[in-house]
């Protein structure tokens, strides 16, 4: 795949990442108020304000979170020049998912999340909270199974 065309699919499939994520918690924040709940057959939407790190750690987020992806990024870009195209495109999408999350920090200084699986009281996630895990699954993966 030539250099342009990899790019285009990257910034054009981190841009979709970003797009849905926003999406999604703004119609969640319009249409669900804080403590309703709204429950499916495996998980439910709550409307949830994590002003920790991943899983709700509680760190300094508006301070650690900007710096954590500028050091995420970094590390990326540096193993992304020794690896394939199909592991930069996932770790564009990681990185995409993360700045998704970081927009929240900066517009509302937490990141809204709203799924949570049901019956069990764990962790509560969002859509870019699920790109993270799964690019990085899938990065770890691939890269295991080529060494």
């Amino acid at each position: 795949m030539q250099i342009n065309q990899r790019l285009f699919t990257i910034v054009s499939a981190g841009t979709v990442i970003i797009i849905l994520d926003q999406l999604t918690k703004w119609f969640l924040k319009y249409y669900l108020s804080q403590g309703s709940i709204l429950k499916f057959w495996l998980f439910r939407l709550r409307l949830y304000r994590n002003s920790g790190i991943a899983l709700g750690i509680p760190l300094s987020p508006l301070i650690f979170y900007p710096l954590f992806i500028l050091l995420v990024t970094g590390f990326l870009i540096y193993f992304n020049k020794k690896t394939s195209g199909a592991l930069t495109t996932y770790s564009s999408l990681v990185l995409a998912a993360a700045f998704s999350n970081l927009i929240d920090r900066l517009r509302f200084g937490y990141v809204v999340d709203f799924i949570e699986f049901y019956p069990t009281r764990g962790p509560i996630f969002n859509l870019a909270d699920i790109v993270i895990v799964v690019g990085i699954l899938i990065i770890a993966w691939k890269t295991i199974k080529k060494y």
